[in-house]
């Protein structure tokens, strides 16, 4: 009431008091509005930190145009990085066309950052949907989504999961598909070494799929290299597929190996 004049005379000063002690019983809504205050000087002193820390409390209870203040104000500072960008980018998200026109900001804040930082917020982003965080409902269209545009910037995790999708299906969004699950894999573990990836390589090699046939020699391969990379699992499967291998292929494995890790 009292920051809209509504009924009573209108004072920040006394908006603010309200707000207070709401958001200390940690209602959102009020937490949105201190923050704003904050951000603004209206009713208590300009202060971003403070600013900042409201926003922040409100967002983690899924409030979407906190995210988006908390994006944004995060977005100001000199050393703006992926925290903000994941903020800004879930605030657009959830507020939907009504906020299409603050797109910019975004793309502003991304022409700050390394290539590389815009790939790992994207993945970052893509996690907290796929498995629900604080804050974060979960979404499986949305994890896909920013998924893909991850992968697309060569982020090796997104091309994993991107894999994983492929490699399991989820129609009717995603087929099942062998070769695009291959394909995946191969960007983020031949190329990028992703140890999951080397992993599901391996998989693919002993058992063989619709486009791979079996192959013990670069099973042995992908595991060893899984192994070298601390994956779960790795070290029984390649004492597994060792027992298969005549002694002429365990040496073509590690010379394929001593080619690979020498890239």
């Amino acid at each position: 009431m009292y920051e809209f004049g509504q009924g009573v005379s209108q004072s920040h000063f006394e908006a603010v008091k309200y707000y207070q002690k709401s958001a200390q019983q940690s209602n959102h809504t009020a937490q949105l509005y201190l923050g704003l205050a904050y951000y603004t000087g209206k009713g208590v002193n300009r202060d971003a930190a403070k600013a900042i820390e409201w926003f922040r409390k409100s967002a983690l209870q899924t409030n979407a145009l906190a995210q988006f203040h908390l994006g944004f104000t995060l977005a100001e500072s000199s050393d703006a990085g992926p925290e903000a960008y994941i903020w800004l980018a879930q605030g657009l998200d959830q507020l939907g066309n009504q906020y299409s026109g603050y797109k910019y900001t975004l793309e502003t804040l991304a022409a700050r950052l390394l290539p590389e930082q815009i790939s790992e917020a994207q993945c970052t982003l893509a996690k907290k949907y796929q498995k629900g965080d604080r804050g974060t409902p979960q979404n499986a269209q949305r994890a896909r989504e920013w998924f893909t545009r991850s992968a697309l910037g060569g982020y090796p995790e997104a091309q994993y999961q991107i894999g994983l999708m492929y490699h399991d299906g989820d129609p009717p969004k995603v087929m099942q598909s062998d070769s695009e699950a291959l394909k995946w894999f191969h960007a983020a573990g031949v190329v990028k070494g992703h140890g999951g990836a080397l992993m599901q390589l391996g998989e693919s090699c002993f058992k063989g799929n619709s486009v791979t046939l079996v192959n013990l020699v670069y099973a042995h391969f992908y595991y060893q290299s899984a192994v070298v990379k601390g994956v779960p699992g790795a070290r029984e499967r390649l004492h597994n597929v060792d027992i298969y291998m005549a002694p002429k292929q365990k040496e073509e494995a590690s010379d394929l190996y001593k080619k690979f890790s020498r890239k």
